[in-house]
C-alpha cells in the first residue's frame, strides 16, 4: 500500500499524523509526506513556465525572489524530515520518505498522487 501524506507543519496536520495510529492501516506501506510550499521558484529570466520572459524584473529583483522562494522550500524540507521521522517512529515498518516541491497545494498533492 501507497499513502501520500500532505504536511505542512500545522497543528491540524500534526494531530493527522497522531491520529494514523487509529486509522487501522497495514504495517507495511509506503508513505510519502509530501510538503508543498506555495511559492513559485523561476529557474532564470527566460523561465518557459511563465511565458517565456520575466523581463518585467530586474536581474537583482529576480535573484531575491528566487532566494526567498529557496529559502521558503528549505523550511518546508525542514518540516517534511521533522514529519517524516514522526511517522518512522510511530510506524517503524514502513518505508517512509519526503519530498517538498514549491508551488500551489492542491496542484501539488493531485500531482504527486497522480504521478505514483
Amino acid at each position: 500500500m501507497k499513502i501520500l501524506i500532505a504536511y505542512d507543519g500545522s497543528d491540524c496536520a500534526d494531530a493527522a499524523i497522531e491520529d494514523l495510529s487509529r486509522a487501522g492501516l497495514p504495517n507495511a506501506c509506503e508513505a510519502l509526506i509530501l510538503n508543498v510550499t506555495e511559492t513559485w521558484l523561476p529557474k532564470d529570466l527566460e523561465d518557459e513556465s511563465f511565458g517565456g520572459t520575466l523581463g518585467f524584473v530586474s536581474s537583482e529583483t529576480f535573484k531575491q525572489m528566487r532566494a526567498a522562494a529557496l529559502k521558503k522550500i528549505a523550511e518546508g524540507e525542514k518540516l517534511a524530515e521533522r514529519a517524516s521521522l514522526r511517522v518512522s517512529q510511530k510506524f517503524p515498518a514502513w518505508q517512509v520518505r519526503h519530498k517538498t516541491i514549491g508551488g500551489f497545494a492542491e496542484w501539488g498533492i493531485v500531482g504527486e498522487a497522480e504521478g505514483n
